[in-house]
């Protein structure tokens, strides 16, 4: 990354999850950039699967739902738990990972998005997940191509990819600057 002072990155991962991996990464990766003097916030895109994930209210209603009634049972018995998680954990991200202003809900939220930051970087662990891979999110379709993309780290988190994500990712990729030639040959067909 070159010296380039008063210029804000957006940074695009799993920022708003109970997960240890998650979260140091995101603040790692926050740190390493502030560490070069680069002004990084995480672009906060919550959407409404994210969301739920740690819900018990939508996690109860899904499961009385599907009559599951196993999970839950189990939910109602680790309310108190994930409350009690997520609390911690948000208090983790609020004091330690600077956002956005404006949260994200969906993908129309994010057009004209590229115009607040000077680069966007998508990584860590999984965010080209198969399902993630219909995600203008985390594939960066949001982004006009005259603003800078970078992928640090970023991960399928599976050991087969699909052939259909194998074309995608070809394509996704031939639009990140930080990717090119690093990644297309394994994408050949």
């Amino acid at each position: 990354l070159e010296m380039i002072m008063n210029k804000k990155i957006g940074l695009i991962t799993f920022h708003d999850t109970a997960n240890h991996g998650a979260a140091l990464q995101t603040y790692a990766t926050l740190h390493t950039l502030a560490r070069f003097e680069f002004d990084a916030e995480v672009i906060d895109y919550t959407n409404k699967f994210r969301s739920s994930l740690y819900n018990v209210s939508k996690k109860l209603a899904y499961d009385w739902a599907e009559k599951n009634y196993v999970a839950f049972i189990k939910t109602v018995i680790a309310a108190p738990l994930i409350k009690n998680r997520m609390v911690g954990f948000n208090n983790f991200y609020r004091n330690f990972t600077p956002r956005s202003v404006k949260a994200y809900h969906s993908n129309s939220d994010l057009s004209g998005i590229e115009k607040k930051y000077y680069k966007i970087i998508v990584g860590s662990d999984q965010v080209w997940l198969p399902l993630s891979m219909y995600n203008k999110f985390f594939n960066l379709l949001f982004v006009d191509n005259i603003v800078p993309k970078i992928s640090y780290s970023s991960s399928f988190g599976v050991s087969q990819i699909p052939l259909w994500q194998k074309k995608q990712t070809k394509y996704y990729l031939e639009r990140f600057d930080a990717s090119k030639n690093v990644f297309i040959s394994q994408f050949k067909l």
